[in-house]
C-alpha cells in the first residue's frame, strides 16, 4: 500500500526554495550593479587622475632640475655674489664713494626690491635715484655722516633679474594647486630661508661693512668685496637641509630609485 504524500510541506519547501533563489539573485544583482558603478567611476576618473599626474610630473621634475645641483652651483642659481656686490656698489655711492664693478657682475631688475627697513624709518634710499643734485648731495652728507658714526641703514636690497627669475619659477611651482603638500611644505621653507637671508644676514653685512669703509682708522685700498661676500656667506643660514630634504621627498614621489 503506497505511503500518501504530504503535499502541503511539499509547498513550504518550495516556496522557501523559491524565496532563498529570490534573494539569491538580488544579492547576485546588487554586487554586479556595484561592481559596474565602481568600474564606471573609475573609467570616468581614469583621464582625469591622469591628467594629474601628468601634470604633477612634470612640476616634480622641473623642480628637481632646479634644486638638485650641489650647493655652489644653487647659489650661484640664486645670484648671492651679485646681489651683494650691486648693494655694496649703491651703499657706498650713497656715501659719496665711486665704485667700478666688472660688466659680469650681474645686471639689477629695474623694478624689483625687498625693503628691509625698519617700521620708523623713512625710506629714503628709494627716491636717491631721482633726487636732484643738490638733494643727492645732502641725500650722501647724511648718509656719510650715518656710516662715520656706524649707524648706516640698508633700507633696500636690489636684486638682479636672475635671481628674480628663479625665485619666480620657485614662487611659480610652490602656489601650482597640483604640487602635493608634502612638497610644498619644504619648498616653502627653502624659500623662507633664501629670504631670511636676503633681509637680515646680508643687510646686515653690508651696513657693517660701510660702516668699516668709512672709518677713519680703516685704509679704504684694502677693502675687498669678495672678502665682505665671503664673510655674509659665512654667516648665512645654510639652507643645505631644506633642499636635501625637498629632493629627497621629490625623489621619493617620482619613484626616482626604485627599480622599473
Amino acid at each position: 500500500m503506497l505511503e500518501q504524500i504530504d503535499f502541503t510541506s511539499l509547498k513550504e519547501i518550495l516556496s522557501a526554495a523559491k524565496d532563498l533563489l529570490l534573494i539569491a539573485v538580488a544579492v547576485v544583482t546588487s554586487i554586479v550593479s556595484i561592481k559596474s558603478y565602481k568600474n564606471a567611476r573609475l573609467a570616468l576618473a581614469q583621464p582625469l587622475r591622469t591628467e594629474v599626474v601628468k601634470r604633477q610630473v612634470d612640476l616634480l621634475t622641473e623642480l628637481l632640475d632646479i634644486t638638485s645641483s650641489d650647493k655652489l652651483k644653487f647659489m650661484t642659481m640664486l645670484d648671492f655674489s651679485n646681489i651683494f656686490n650691486l648693494n655694496m656698489k649703491i651703499c657706498l655711492e650713497e656715501v659719496g664713494c665711486t665704485v667700478e664693478m666688472s660688466n659680469d657682475s650681474g645686471k639689477k631688475s629695474s623694478s624689483a626690491f625687498k625693503i628691509v627697513a625698519e617700521d620708523h624709518e623713512p625710506l629714503e634710499q628709494y627716491y636717491f635715484d631721482n633726487l636732484k643734485s643738490e638733494s643727492r648731495a645732502s641725500f650722501q652728507e647724511r648718509r656719510r655722516f650715518a656710516a662715520t658714526e656706524g649707524s648706516f641703514k640698508v633700507q633696500l636690497i636690489h636684486l638682479t633679474e636672475q635671481h628674480v627669475s628663479l625665485i619666480r619659477k620657485l614662487d611659480s611651482i610652490s602656489n601650482s594647486p597640483y604640487l602635493p603638500l608634502e612638497i610644498k611644505s619644504e619648498l616653502d621653507k627653502l624659500l623662507e630661508t633664501i629670504n631670511y637671508n636676503l633681509e637680515k644676514p646680508m643687510k646686515e653685512k653690508l651696513e657693517e661693512s660701510v660702516c668699516l669703509m668709512m672709518s677713519g682708522a680703516f685704509d679704504q685700498s684694502r677693502f675687498s668685496f669678495t672678502d665682505q661676500y665671503n664673510e655674509f656667506n659665512h654667516g648665512a643660514i645654510d639652507f643645505s637641509p631644506h633642499s636635501n630634504e625637498l629632493i629627497r621627498k621629490v625623489r621619493e614621489v617620482l619613484k626616482v630609485d626604485e627599480k622599473w
